[in-house]
């Protein structure tokens, strides 16, 4: 990074140093830094006065936040479209979640020293205002640990009445060495198989060589070789050529038997 000898900005520093032969490439440019007004908050359990400060959450418009007092993370999105939006805790790993629409979006880890991970929000009601803009507020859920992905993703379902959604809870099991839910390769086959109308695709399978005998992990050496290969998957198209109907979406595309066959 460039010294700036003490000046509040480049611009500044350059002026001093090169005299007048610096405006003819210097513009002087004010700094700016975003910060969410809380009061134009459609609903907050927050105990500061801006983004800078204090801990919880704040949810706009627009976009939202949720920080310890040290660390935040935050979220974008569209007005005037329904989102579910869910901000996690977790105390074990430390770390601050936001979901939109059952996908993680953000993620912060909690460094805030000498408490073990806690932080307290000196807040005891959730506002909710309205001053800035309409708003629809349909359900609200509040729970004293934190959630996994398959359970904000079970609230969606329920929320928007989308079996597809429930079904594909599932997807993903829990891995007691990692304390944390991971995605299943052979339940997606499974639930490809059960959806032939909305299948999961594309993906790629990785297949490695190499694995250490005793735990039938990857090694931890970068001594041992381990080798991978990979399969990648196109779903619609394999049921598409095991239906015979591979020929039909060809010719849409303006290709022949022949190229379909290669």
């Amino acid at each position: 990074m460039n010294d700036t000898g003490g000046y509040t900005n480049y611009d500044d520093y350059l002026r001093a140093e090169l005299g007048a032969a610096a405006d003819k490439f210097c513009e002087k440019i004010d700094h700016t830094e975003k910060v969410i007004n809380t009061d134009a908050a459609i609903c907050s359990f927050y105990d500061g006065t801006s983004s800078l400060t204090g801990r919880g959450f704040c949810v706009g418009p627009q976009d939202a936040f949720f920080t310890s007092g040290l660390d935040t993370v935050n979220v974008n999105y569209v007005e005037n479209k329904m989102i579910h939006l869910a901000l996690v805790y977790s105390y074990s790993n430390k770390l601050l979640s936001i979901y939109v629409n059952g996908i993680l979006t953000g993620v912060v880890r909690n460094t805030i020293d000498g408490t073990g991970g806690s932080f307290t929000i000196n807040q005891n009601t959730i506002k909710f205002n309205s001053n800035s803009c309409d708003f629809n507020l349909y359900k609200m859920r509040i729970y004293n640990t934190n959630l996994p992905i398959n359970y904000i993703d079970l609230n969606l379902a329920a929320d928007q009445k989308d079996i597809d959604i429930y079904d594909q809870t599932n997807l993903a099991k829990w891995n007691s060495n990692l304390n944390e839910y991971q995605f299943d390769y052979e339940a997606m086959l499974e639930y490809n198989k059960t959806h032939p109308d909305n299948e999961l695709m594309p993906y790629v399978v990785w297949t490695t060589t190499g694995l250490d005998e005793k735990t039938n992990l990857l090694p931890y050496s970068k001594a041992n070789v381990v080798k991978a290969n990979m399969e990648f998957h196109n779903v619609a198209l394999d049921r598409a050529y095991m239906t015979g109907k591979l020929s039909d979406y060809a010719a849409k595309d303006g290709l022949t038997d022949e190229a379909c066959q290669e």
